[in-house]
């Protein structure tokens, strides 16, 4: 049997910017596999008895078997006296680092990670669910670093000093091991405050409490491993990407998975403003076209509504695609400039930037040069009056402005101001969001 045993701390599978990923492989527990028991070794964390350990590891374990329509189970089973390691593949199980811990466990939390989880299984048992490929898991385990761990009293304490969420941590780290990967990872853009809030952040610091529970998007990709889920396609009318210049037109379409009996009604929610729209299921539900006439990047929501009886009854459950389109308008550069002395001239972007990623290039041209960047800086041959020329160009199209700036020999400081003039062309669509956010600080 090929083995499946993968440490998670950052790896996700997912499309970026689209709320929940998985894990990479995806995998989850059986469902026929519950209840899973677990146990806790090396007795319990700094700060925390074992007793205390138990009880916030199992609300831990509350948070996902509570998702509506969840079959996930984890009842406690034992302290583990029988050297507990974080290889074991036969137990799900919650450790602490101690003196005695091996080199390679040791190794991977020298990192600085609070905790890491590890979940085991096999590829010879794939599990289709809710339009996904997923693999069997058998065990998942998470080792907690040595931290100052605490309570939620402890956490919410006036005087917390320092201490870390053990049931924050557990929650994450067991969030791994259902099958979640990361809400969005550290270095990628995540406008979504519904994102960064969501206990499978990348990321928690100390005497921090607000991820105790699970949110929206944690209890959505629960949903999609092992409970109702929905999905839905985004093309544009026209050419291959969700990115162009307003009006900017797309066709969002239910999958024909989510067009079973047990979904009634879908709600089209585009975030820009307008009114949702709704569709029932008559088996054959049809494309929904919208057109975007202001530039943003916006989060397109699908609410299904329904009914089955295994998951109680009536259930309503969505999908968010966050920043799916991005419709964008013309660039409309400005600039300023200061002289710095000995003729130097530095150029000043006073350009609105609009939606992230909608401007994806400037370029300067003054003095016979023309150079890229958001603000250079030129050297002139004397003082006297130059023309300045800044194009701006992006998934809107291109836009110029020009004025005459005035350089001194001394160093002044004293600029003037160039608005947007003159022209305006098309610009081939630029593939990806690529922004100007490390110039934005």
């Amino acid at each position: 049997m090929k083995r499946l045993l993968t440490i998670v701390l950052v790896a996700t599978f997912a499309t970026p910017l689209m709320g929940f990923k998985f894990i990479d492989p995806p995998r989850k527990y059986r469902e026929s596999d519950m209840p899973v028991s677990w146990s806790i070794g090396n007795q319990g964390p700094d700060g925390l008895d074992s007793e205390t350990a138990r009880d916030l590891i199992t609300l831990a374990f509350d948070q996902w078997e509570n998702v509506p329509c969840s079959p996930l189970d984890f009842p406690f089973g034992s302290f583990d006296t029988n050297s507990p390691t974080f290889g074991r593949s036969d137990r799900t199980q919650a450790m602490h680092i101690r003196s005695d811990s091996s080199a390679d466990i040791q190794s991977i939390l020298d990192s600085g990670i609070n905790a890491a989880a590890v979940t085991h299984g096999d590829f010879n048992t794939p599990l289709p669910y809710n339009g996904t490929t997923f693999f069997r898991t058998s065990a998942s385990n998470v080792i907690f670093n040595v931290r100052n761990w605490g309570d939620p009293q402890d956490i919410r304490d006036p005087g917390c000093f320092s201490h870390y969420s053990y049931l924050s941590t557990g929650t994450h780290e067991f969030g791994h091991g259902v099958g979640m990967g990361h809400s969005c990872d550290s270095g990628e853009p995540c406008p979504d405050p519904l994102l960064r809030n969501a206990t499978m952040f990348y990321s928690g610091g100390a005497c921090d409490p607000s991820r105790e529970e699970i949110n929206g998007d944690d209890a959505a990709g629960a949903n999609a491993i092992y409970g109702i889920a929905v999905d839905f396609d985004v093309t544009p009318t026209e050419g291959t990407q969700n990115v162009g210049r307003v009006p900017f037109s797309v066709r969002v379409d239910v999958p024909a998975i989510y067009q079973i009996p047990r979904y009634e009604t879908y709600i089209w929610n585009f975030g820009d403003g307008s009114d949702p729209v709704v569709a029932a299921n008559d088996g054959d539900v049809e494309s929904i076209e919208h057109t975007y006439e202001t530039e943003g990047q916006f989060t397109i929501t699908l609410t299904a509504e329904g009914s089955d009886t295994d998951c109680g009854g009536e259930f309503s459950t969505d999908r968010r695609q966050v920043g799916a389109v991005l419709a964008c308008d013309t660039p409309a550069p400005s600039f300023d400039f200061e002289n710095r002395g000995d003729n130097v001239v530095q150029m000043v972007n006073t350009s609105p930037l609009g939606a992230f990623g909608c401007v994806t290039n400037f370029e300067w041209s003054a003095n016979g040069q023309t150079v890229p960047g958001y603000e250079p800086t030129f050297t002139f041959d004397a003082p006297g009056e130059y023309e300045v020329v800044l194009s701006a160009s992006g998934h809107g199209g291109e836009g110029e402005a020009r004025g005459t700036i005035s350089v001194t020999k001394a160093a002044t400081g004293e600029g003037c101001s160039a608005s947007m003039a003159g022209r305006s062309s098309s610009l081939a669509l630029l593939l990806g969001l690529v922004g100007l956010a490390i110039r934005r600080k």
